[in-house]
């Protein structure tokens, strides 16, 4: 059987705001607040590799608080196979179980899995050159009619952050002939449609203090340097470094008084020890009367090419600035100066090796304004795009 069939990729991103999340009730939000949801949807249909990844993007920890993750997948396959007798000498009689596996998994432990077994079978088949009847088509069969699958964890650290992360979607068929001989051959064509959803749920951060401006959290010389300034706030009293290992439970590592109501710059140096996965900050402003109000949360991962995601220091730069990673990088990174009409001005390659950090030296001195940092690390493929102003 030689059949050839049209293969459909298509990839849908939905957004969706104050539906309700029933069933488990580890998703939820404290104070009883309403929680919200973001989905992502990622369709795979005609024939599809046995094994392979799916790319979603992580949760953006400024959108909310991230309480739970829901992974789950629909899935439809139908299958046809032609079955021939080989045997020169005698027709012969086959059957065969059939069995087809369907997987979904991914990081925080989810793993989900479906599967069917089919016998096919008895089939008298001619003898070969001899017989007309030497062949049988089976199908189409419907394995999997709609089959749903899903699970939820509450072990989000793995989704909050930058850039993507890669889901695993497995399907594949296996036989074992019971009667008959090796004197066969097997053509197998299976189709399938498949519909893969992971959920976010999430609940609004706690109240921003709107005073609180150009929060940023670097990675210099293997600490964390915590910079922030405040516009006019003349009711901040003190204000709270506090760190996250999972984006939900906070823990303070630092206070300084409020310098007072007009404009002033914040900092502090982190020691993350040996830390090897995400660390999630925030700034905790507190008033006289004892009202706390925060800072936007900032991720920094500690995962070797986890998140290529840029900060350049300082901005407005001249000819040399720092490029900061979000993430350490290994692998030959591709630097570009892009004007604001798209062309390239300047290109630039460097070697990262758990690098963190790495000093960008120009050509030359460009006009004053606005223009594009494009990095790119050749060894992942992940880049990223960040406004440089040139001064």
């Amino acid at each position: 059987m030689k059949q050839w069939y049209a293969i459909i990729i298509s990839t849908l991103v939905f957004s969706f705001t104050g539906i309700p999340l029933s069933g488990d009730a580890q998703c939820s939000c404290p104070n009883g607040d309403p929680i919200d949801s973001i989905v992502h949807v990622r369709n795979r249909n005609g024939i599809l590799p046995f094994n392979q990844n799916i790319s979603f993007p992580r949760f953006d920890p400024d959108t909310g608080l991230l309480s739970c993750v829901r992974a789950s997948g629909r899935v439809t396959t139908t299958m046809n196979m032609d079955l021939v007798n080989r045997d020169n000498t005698a027709r012969v009689t086959y059957e065969m179980i059939y069995t087809r596996v369907t997987t979904f998994s991914g990081p925080g432990g989810v793993s989900m899995s479906s599967n069917t077994t089919r016998n096919y079978g008895p089939y008298d088949l001619g003898q070969a050159t001899v017989d007309a009847d030497t062949a049988i088509f089976i199908g189409p069969d419907t394995l999997f009619n709609g089959i749903f699958m899903q699970q939820q964890t509450t072990n989000v650290v793995p989704y909050i952050g930058t850039g993507n992360l890669l889901m695993t979607y497995y399907n594949n068929g296996s036989y074992l002939m019971t009667q008959g001989n090796d004197n066969f051959g097997l053509n197998v064509a299976a189709l399938s449609q498949v519909e893969l959803r992971l959920v976010y749920y999430w609940c609004p951060n706690i109240v921003l203090a709107t005073s609180i401006e150009r929060f940023s959290v670097l990675r210099q010389d293997g600490k964390i340097n915590l910079q922030w300034t405040t516009s006019f706030a003349p009711d901040a009293k003190t204000y709270l470094v506090e760190y996250s290992t999972d984006g939900k439970k906070f823990y303070s590592v630092n206070e300084q008084q409020s310098k007072g109501s007009e404009n002033n710059q914040y900092s502090f140096v982190f020691d993350p020890a040996s830390s090897t996965g995400e660390m999630f900050f925030r700034i905790r402003q507190i008033d006289a009367r004892g009202k706390s109000s925060y800072s936007v949360i900032k991720a920094l991962s500690f995962k070797e090419n986890s998140a290529l995601n840029t900060t350049i220091y300082p901005n407005p730069a001249g000819r040399d600035f720092m490029v900061h990673f979000a993430s350490p990088q290994t692998g030959n990174l591709d630097i570009q100066l892009v004007n604001t009409a798209g062309q390239t001005l300047e290109r630039h390659a460097l070697k990262g090796a758990k690098t963190t950090s790495m000093k960008v030296n120009l050509q030359k001195q460009h006009i004053q304004g606005l223009y594009w940092l494009r990095i790119r690390n050749r060894e992942t493929g992940e880049q990223s795009v960040t406004r440089i102003s040139i001064r």
